[in-house]
């Protein structure tokens, strides 16, 4: 009977583990928008054609080798972000503005990448207290992807709540394929927050620490932590009680 409260415990701490998500977003053609601290934006539409297909090659050569086909895709993705910038303001009241595109094209592993790049300025609602990121419109307002939406924060910051759920998700990042319904887009990212702590008496400054948002996947680990704590206590305890 002790040994099978054990086993039960150990499974509880086991099943409570939060695996990591390994998806990688990369679905041959996208749209990200790479969010910065103060809420701008870098937006990059990405697509890629495999160079062993003749086809997709020909379309490749076909852009990339012809500067009129390259401006005009430039002036495309140029227009549908002063588009996006247009929604995004007036949904918003922010002054959203939509920055110079640039066009990049690589071949690696037999893969060729065209990215146009560009910004959204003050895409992002900032909370600056509580280090928060909240990114809503364009999306929501009726901007149309048509491609796999990815949208990444920082590094150090972590996801916390993402509507609709997306198809695949990192820490800080999450991804919503093309056929996704984005009219009650919404995305909120926690990033790290500075605590100011008091000093004792004789102490000079006053230190500082960093403390991590308390999200749902910080409870689900902090329970498994808990958890599997306790096992070797109540090992312990069980032990003694069994030799007496």
């Amino acid at each position: 009977m002790r040994r099978l409260v054990v086993l039960s415990l150990v499974a509880l701490a086991l099943a409570t583990t939060v695996a990591p998500v390994a998806a990688i977003h990369d679905t041959g053609h996208s749209f990200t928008v790479r969010l910065a601290e103060d809420g701008d934006a870098t937006v990059v539409v990405e697509d890629r054609y495999d160079l062993s297909n003749d086809t997709e090659r020909r379309q490749y050569e076909a852009l990339v080798g012809n500067e009129s086909r390259r401006q005009a895709h430039r002036e495309r993705v140029a227009t549908r972000l002063d588009r996006g910038a247009s929604l995004a303001a007036e949904a918003t009241g922010r002054e959203v503005q939509a920055g110079e595109v640039t066009l990049n094209a690589t071949e690696t592993n037999g893969t060729g990448v065209v990215r146009a790049r560009g910004s959204w300025s003050n895409l992002a609602a900032v909370n600056a207290k509580f280090n928060i990121l909240e990114l809503r419109q364009p999306f929501a307002a009726g901007f149309e992807v048509n491609r796999t939406l990815v949208v990444a924060a920082p590094s150090d910051y972590v996801r916390a709540a993402a509507r609709p759920g997306p198809a695949r998700a990192l820490k800080s990042s999450a991804y919503w394929a093309d056929d996704a319904d984005l009219s009650n887009f919404f995305v909120r990212f926690e990033g790290p927050t500075t605590a100011t702590v008091a000093p004792e008496d004789g102490d000079e400054g006053t230190p500082t620490a960093t403390v991590a948002p308390i999200t749902g996947a910080g409870l689900s680990a902090f329970s498994t932590a808990a958890a599997v704590a306790l096992v070797p206590a109540l090992l312990f305890v069980l032990g003694t009680r069994g030799s007496r």
